[in-house]
């Protein structure tokens, strides 16, 4: 089976279908099925040589492979996720929406690639309400609407649409949905790069709000800060330093304080008092987390 099909991976990259598919059929002769994947290979070879009306036929085809060869024949996620690069490839983003529904029908759950895949084709193409209405639609249905949101902030930022993907990640925040650290740092690099240093700023303590959640990344935050500096901003780049050592010191606090309630478990029942006690605190911290005070040494 290895060896059908790197020939036949040679044969389509080679743009040689014909042959690839005569391969097919002398597999078949000696009882040997293709797989999901050796098919998946020829419709590649026919995305990128061929036409996408003939990739469909070939694609009707293996959703309707006898029952015996159904384990191995059928057309997986790899498979539909081939035939949505090649619509998108060709600048037919709209026409490989379709191709989602059909997964779906085939009770298939389309991955991230997939959707990485259609929302950067429709964006691409400037059809940006139209990839906003399948992160809408399809978000939790296999891959989680935040990560959906994240890839669409994130095509908008590689397309150079700046503003709408600034807007689209306020859209998040204001949603309760979580950005990555990717999405969060490329949009306040953004802002910082146009010269809105304020703004960039703000955007960081709305993030900033989210705790652990999210890592920024830490050149974004040197450069945040250096700006803030450059443009005179003292109070804001001095709340940032602080906030950040804040964060630090309430965390490592909080961190060996529960390495020191692990030592208790095994004491005895005056130890467990020590215990409550210390859950207290911990807690407490966590009320209290960025507004930590420094100077508190109560």
């Amino acid at each position: 089976m290895v060896t059908y099909g790197s020939v036949i991976k040679g044969l389509c990259d080679a743009g040689d279908l014909e042959a690839a598919l005569a391969l097919v059929k002398v597999m078949k002769g000696h009882r040997c099925v293709p797989n999901s994947v050796i098919y998946s290979t020829i419709l590649d070879g026919i995305c990128m040589h061929g036409s996408l009306k003939l990739a469909l036929e070939f694609l009707d085809g293996m959703e309707k492979v006898e029952e015996k060869e159904k384990d191995k024949g059928r057309p997986n996620v790899v498979t539909y996720t081939t035939m949505i690069k090649g619509f998108v490839e060709k600048g037919m983003a709209s026409e490989a929406r379709s191709i989602l529904d059909r997964m779906y029908d085939s009770e298939l759950k389309p991955n991230r690639v997939t959707f990485v895949t259609l929302i950067d084709g429709l964006i691409k193409e400037g059809k940006v309400e139209e990839a906003r209405k399948v992160v809408d639609t399809f978000g939790g249905n296999g891959v989680r609407t935040d990560e959906l949101y994240n890839v669409l902030v994130l095509s908008l930022f590689r397309a150079g649409r700046h503003k709408e993907s600034e807007e689209m990640f306020r859209t998040m925040l204001a949603r309760g949905l979580k950005p990555s650290g990717l999405t969060a740092s490329s949009i306040i690099r953004g802002i910082v790069l146009e010269g809105r240093v304020l703004d960039g700023y703000f955007l960081f303590q709305e993030i900033e709000k989210l705790g652990s959640l999210v890592s920024i990344d830490p050149d974004v935050y040197s450069s945040l800060l250096a700006c803030l500096c450059q443009e005179n901003h003292l109070a804001e780049a001095g709340s940032l330093i602080l906030g950040k050592m804040a964060k630090k010191t309430v965390d490592g606090m909080v961190d060996a304080d529960e390495n020191v309630r692990d030592s208790l478990d095994d004491d005895d029942g005056g130890a467990r008092t020590e215990k409550r006690s210390s859950d207290k605190f911990v807690e407490d911290l966590r009320r209290r987390g960025n507004g930590y005070d420094l100077n508190d040494r109560r």
